[in-house]
């Protein structure tokens, strides 16, 4: 027996509209069944260069549609094409299907008039049905309209695809949303369907960029009120970005490209290490069960972009250390720190933290610093001259200059012994340097221990 001729028209179920709050939005939906347990036809595009239909959860639970029906006409004549694969309908959100995602690996209504009807998988429990075109008051040709159930009956609006009929609507989502100094490609061609989002990016002008990797369904419930929030939820500044996603579990487990900018502005010559925080601030070892799988991918012109496998709070390391016993690969971090303080200096940014182990520092030439930092000793710390024939040309012939600094943002050391030995003279200030020297020995200088040249120590 041919499956079609098992749908009953006639089918009776009780109608009725149901108005479900969503993230402070009432959603209507009308022809969903009293119980509210199952899916409904929501939206119908008929055209032929890529006809779909919409499909609402109204329920609480998510809906597996692998096996539900969509019939193209009706009685004998009518084509039935199953769903033939697992498709999710989220809580209280939309499905769009198309014709990959049916057996026949097509979908075909006519432009010129049909019915067109979701059934269940008994190919007979009808759960939703619109009739257009001739003898209706339905007309679906025009490519820029599809027909949509609201408020109890069907009627023809531009496209939502993938959204809700009704509000809240994406635009006034992205409005507020931009309100809060937050840029989105939500709402542009770029997302055409927003139960299937692929590449969504949210970007905090001028302090970086959250890209998601996963194809989304941002008509998830949690997901919706999240969006309606996320000017509060994503906070970005120099050097730090927070996406607080806990209220939005497909968010936070999304895999995301983040992109942190500026960061050479804050003098950050090489790349930097991140400080992973819980989401309640706390930092996260590296060796902690919940620390996130992180991909360093690039750092240019300022912008650090890496990938994370699931979202908390970052922020650049602005702490480098040094250790002159260290040996193996060097990034500057605690458990691979750089050999010498120059290489530390380096890579610190401004008004960062040098922190050095204890240990001789040998230096054969005068080492500078010229941009405000401190540098702090982790127990005895000794920069010591050794080169016998050291300069005594200007600029050159010191163990320490300080080039940089105001009050505001000084060049601080502490915890430091100079040993000169003789060889050279020991710290030199330039250029209305501004310096605090905190539990600093200077000796054995030749001829001068401390120099203040025009400058503050």
């Amino acid at each position: 027996m041919n499956q079609v001729n098992l749908i009953k028209r006639g089918r009776i179920f009780l109608i009725v509209t149901a108005a479900i709050l969503v993230g402070g939005f009432f959603i209507v939906w009308g022809q969903v069944k009293a119980d509210l347990d199952d899916v409904v036809l929501n939206e119908v595009y008929v055209n032929s260069a890529g006809e779909w239909v919409e499909i609402l959860n109204p329920s609480a639970n998510a809906v597996n549609i692998n096996g539900y029906k969509i019939v193209e006409g009706v009685g004998p004549t009518a084509t039935v094409r199953t769903i033939n694969h697992d498709v999710f309908a989220p809580a209280q959100g939309i499905v769009v299907i198309s014709g990959s995602d049916v057996d026949s690996g097509t979908l075909n209504f006519l432009d010129t008039g049909d019915t067109v009807s979701l059934a269940k998988t008994d190919g007979v429990t009808i759960i939703g049905s619109v009739t257009y075109g001739i003898g209706t008051d339905l007309d679906a040709d025009d490519p820029n309209k599809s027909l949509q159930f609201i408020n109890s009956a069907w009627t023809v609006q531009a496209p939502t695809k993938g959204w809700f009929n009704g509000d809240p609507t994406i635009s006034s989502i992205v409005a507020n949303i931009n309100a809060a100094g937050v840029t989105t490609n939500w709402g542009t061609v770029d997302i055409p369907d927003s139960s299937a989002a692929t590449g969504l990016y949210f970007e905090k002008t001028g302090y970086g960029r959250v890209t998601f990797n996963a194809t989304l369904n941002l008509t998830d419930s949690d997901t919706v009120t999240f969006l309606q929030d996320l000017g509060n939820k994503m906070d970005a500044s120099a050097g730090s970005m927070k996406f607080d996603a806990r209220t939005a579990a497909q968010l936070k487990d999304a895999g995301a490209e983040i992109q942190m900018y500026g960061l050479d502005a804050l003098g950050f010559t090489s790349t930097p290490n991140l400080i992973v925080k819980d989401d309640n601030g706390v930092v996260v070892p590296t060796n902690d069960l919940n620390y996130p799988d992180l991909d360093m991918v690039d750092y240019t012109d300022g912008t650090l972009t890496f990938t994370t496998n699931h979202f908390t709070q970052f922020e650049v390391d602005n702490n480098i250390y040094v250790d002159a016993s260290a040996s193996g690969d060097k990034d500057g971090t605690q458990a691979h720190p750089y050999n010498t303080i120059q290489e530390g200096v380096n890579a610190a940014p401004i008004g960062g933290t040098v922190n050095v182990a204890a240990g001789i520092y040998e230096f054969s030439e005068q080492f500078n610093i010229a941009k405000p930092l401190s540098i702090v000793g982790q127990g005895e710390v000794i920069f010591k001259s050794v080169n016998a024939s050291w300069s005594t040309i200007n600029g050159y012939k010191h163990l320490l200059g300080i080039y940089a600094g105001t009050m505001e943002n000084p060049v601080s050391i502490s915890n430091i012994i100079f040993d000169a030995d003789g060889k050279s003279h020991a710290i030199n200030t330039y250029n209305n340097a501004y310096g605090i020297l905190e539990n600093v020995t200077v000796k054995n200088g030749k001829g001068a221990g401390i120099i203040v040249n025009g400058s503050t120590i």
